[in-house]
């Protein structure tokens, strides 16, 4: 995927290229590729809300070092180690700078966005644990899902859980002994708890959140999609204390909204923010009181865009 670049916004006139350019990316992709409302969110607010992190691994990248190697090695065998020793310690270095840059952002947030692939907004973030150091792996390993969009149903956690893992463990997943010792447990957690606090991956992450527990064995197809449901969306309705659980917005009214709000917040008139946006994404153009009802209905999905997409004093 090919996303359209440019430096960090220092002017309105420079984030004023950055919107239009993403504009002029996504409008195409909504109709030729499955990207779906929380997409375009995410596209827009990782790169053109925040990016004073971009800014801040600009920073963290003047001060590493970069190491290129010629095409043959030298012959003399003091140089060799020599390189390879300069080689290590780049290495190291760089390793460095990626821990540094990927604690800027949620770890699945980062890795999408040096991978060049989509960014949604509610990324749901998964890992094994291992639970203790004693007995079969099916006992002592778990399965921890981070889900953060109110919008998610059962079966889309459950699609994570299957990209998460092998699907069984050493067991048929119809063999009834496999039903019997289903280990499956979801809690709503308003900031780092006991568990997730074992699990670096877990640390600092985005809260509120619903954080599904799964043994291995996993359970049989359509288990975790039903339970979720269930449980957590209907008797519970955790899933109304997430962001998105509410608000829902037609695709290109949500890339409008973020576009000529973002404009609007960097200083340009609403009327030529309307104008450029729509001839950029071939849009229907709409009445500044309409852009207002769907603005507020797209801070009821995102609340992290209030402070970017109204002018500022």
């Amino acid at each position: 995927m090919s996303v359209p670049g440019g430096s960090v916004p220092s002017s309105p006139e420079a984030q004023r290229r950055r919107v239009l350019a993403l504009v002029e990316f996504l409008a195409p992709a909504i109709k030729e590729v499955e990207l779906d409302l929380d997409t375009i969110d995410g596209e827009f607010y990782w790169r053109c809300c925040r990016v004073d992190l971009l800014a801040k691994v600009r920073e963290l990248r003047v001060a590493a070092p970069v190491m290129s190697l010629p095409e043959e090695p030298p012959e003399d065998d003091e140089l060799l180690l020599k390189e390879l020793r300069e080689r290590r310690e780049w290495t190291q270095q760089s390793l460095f700078l990626e821990f540094q840059a990927s604690e800027l952002y949620p770890r699945v947030v980062w890795d999408r966005l040096v991978r060049g692939d989509w960014l949604p907004m509610r990324l749901p973030e998964g890992v094994r644990a291992v639970n203790s150091f004693e007995g079969p792996p099916e006992d002592r390993e778990t399965l921890l899902i981070a889900v953060h969009s109110g919008a998610w149903t059962g079966a889309d956690v459950e699609r994570k859980v299957v990209e998460s893992a092998e699907w069984s463990r050493g067991r048929d997943p119809e063999d009834p002994a496999s039903r019997a010792t289903v280990r499956l447990q979801f809690r709503l957690l308003d900031g780092p708890s006991e568990e997730s606090e074992r699990v670096p991956y877990f640390r600092a992450r985005r809260y509120p959140c619903i954080l599904l527990v799964v043994g291995f064995p996993l359970p049989p197809p359509g288990t975790v999609a039903r339970e979720y449901d269930a449980i957590v969306r209907d008797q519970r309705q955790w899933h109304l204390a997430l962001p998105g659980a509410t608000s829902r917005q037609d695709k290109e009214v949500a890339l409008r909204t973020w576009a000529v709000g973002l404009l609007v917040a960097a200083g340009v008139r609403f009327v030529a923010a309307m104008r450029d946006v729509c001839e950029a994404g071939q849009l229907g153009e709409v009445s500044q009181a309409r852009f207002g009802q769907d603005r507020q209905r797209l801070v009821e999905r995102v609340p992290e865009a209030a402070e970017y997409l109204f002018a500022r004093d």
